[in-house]
């Protein structure tokens, strides 16, 4: 597996999240795909590793695009909803299901607000 363990914030979930997403280009053609299911593992501002029992690659050439929707716990009743577009980089086999790493295209206010969001969460997994 290729980790980027350079960068300098990483959130690893305890209890991996879910998140739905959707193909949005499939090698330069857009696509309008359904939902898939995954749960993500580790969250960084550049990337994120995901778990799904789909298998969206299939050669090391495929360039997929996708549109992910996540929701964070933030604290008691307090829920931080995520929309985000990534490129799927590789893939790995992982028991019943396949391990993706995705890049994130993310602005600088998206940024903030989910670093703030990891900030916080880091705060109420501590208690």
């Amino acid at each position: 597996m290729r980790y980027k363990r350079q960068e300098a914030f990483r959130y690893v979930f305890g209890d991996p999240i879910p998140v739905l997403f959707k193909l949005t280009e499939v090698n330069g053609s857009q696509v309008e795909s359904g939902n898939g299911q995954a749960h993500i593992l580790d969250l960084s501002l550049k990337g994120m590793r995901i778990q799904s029992k789909l298998d969206l690659l299939h050669s090391k050439q495929d360039k997929i695009a996708v549109s992910l929707h996540f929701s964070l716990h933030v604290k008691e009743d307090v829920e931080q909803e995520f929309v985000l577009n990534g490129h799927l980089v590789w893939k790995e086999k992982h028991f019943d299901g396949f391990l993706y790493g995705l890049t994130l295209d993310i602005e600088k206010e998206e940024q903030q607000v989910l670093i703030d969001t990891l900030k916080e969460m880091s705060k109420t997994t501590k208690k």
